[in-house]
């Protein structure tokens, strides 16, 4: 999958991609507002096939992604648990 990711972003440039990348990610807000489930899963899919693209670009690895994406759910647990965040649904 790699190989075909890394042809589509040769073939179509950074440019390119980068506004994909934003018509994906408005694609799955709308889908999302309209919490059509179906939809947001396509949306979803769409979007992460462009992020693939640039994660290879740029070298970034699943490893050092979830490390990033670990540390951050934590901190916002933290900070929930510490009242630094207002409850929104509240």
């Amino acid at each position: 999958m790699n190989n075909n990711l890394k042809k589509i972003y040769k073939h179509f440039g950074f440019n390119n991609q980068f506004c994909k990348l934003k018509e994906e990610f408005n694609e799955l807000l709308f889908e999302l507002f309209d919490n059509n489930r179906e939809k947001i899963v396509e949306e979803m899919a769409d979007l992460e096939v462009v992020l693939d693209q640039f994660k290879i670009k740029h070298k970034i690895t699943e490893l050092e992604l979830s490390c990033i994406k670990r540390a951050k759910i934590e901190r916002t647990i933290e900070r929930i648990e510490s009242g630094y965040y207002k409850n929104c649904e509240e």
